[in-house]
């Protein structure tokens, strides 16, 4: 009789675990962390952008955010089918919109690290006009490093638009990626699209902690 009570008090809380462990099964979890990837230090305040897919149509779908805490660590998990969209941080290259971000097993415990290239050097365009009057060039940064992380932005850093006055010089400071050659590209209409059509191009080494010069005369 006392083990018919005991069993009798225990099953509700036996069915619920059971439940809880079968609904488990369904979902997919992740359990990340942001890193960079030089130093493999943590990167805390990183959004990490989830893409949540509807069962019954691949076209519905519905973006949810994410923080990295101070030890680059962050949780989601959904019943749906998830993937990774995008990550950003000031900083930092972004990642994802396009390309690839990192393998995720739906239904599945996964265990993931995220790497982020670090914007850790500098670009400086020095355009030095002596025309004779003023003038209006149209400027573009093209990353080879930011077109595998982030494949719709087409590699492009930076676009700007800088007026010039006559015998005067108008800097611009980028940040970026170290260890590449970034290409630069020019001209005195707006550029196109895929800038690296542009008609006038140049290039410059990204040192890490450094500061890269490339000038323009015209």
């Amino acid at each position: 009789m006392i083990r018919s009570l005991i069993f009798s008090a225990l099953f509700p809380s036996v069915l619920l675990a059971l439940l809880f462990v079968a609904c488990k099964e369904k979902t997919t979890l992740v359990n990340g962390r942001v890193v960079d990837k030089h130093t493999g230090q943590a990167i805390d305040s990183a959004v990490v952008v989830f893409r949540i897919t509807s069962k019954d149509d691949p076209y519905n779908t519905r973006d949810i955010s994410v923080y990295s805490d101070h030890d680059g660590r962050f949780y989601f998990e959904s019943e749906l089918s998830l993937g990774i969209y995008w990550v950003i941080k000031e900083g930092y290259l972004q990642k994802g919109v396009g390309t690839h971000v990192v393998d995720i097993e739906q239904h599945k415990m996964n265990d993931i690290v995220i790497e982020m290239i670090p914007k850790d050097g500098f670009l400086s365009i020095n355009c030095i006009n002596s025309t004779g009057s003023e003038d209006t060039l149209y400027l573009g940064i093209y990353s080879g490093l930011q077109d595998s992380e982030l494949g719709l932005t087409n590699g492009v850093m930076a676009r700007d638009t800088v007026i010039v006055g006559n015998n005067s010089t108008v800097s611009r400071l980028t940040g970026l990626a170290s260890g590449e050659t970034v290409e630069i590209y020019w001209d005195f209409i707006p550029l196109p699209f895929y800038i690296t059509e542009a008609p006038n191009r140049g290039s410059a080494i990204i040192v890490r902690e450094d500061t890269a010069a490339f000038d323009i005369f015209f």
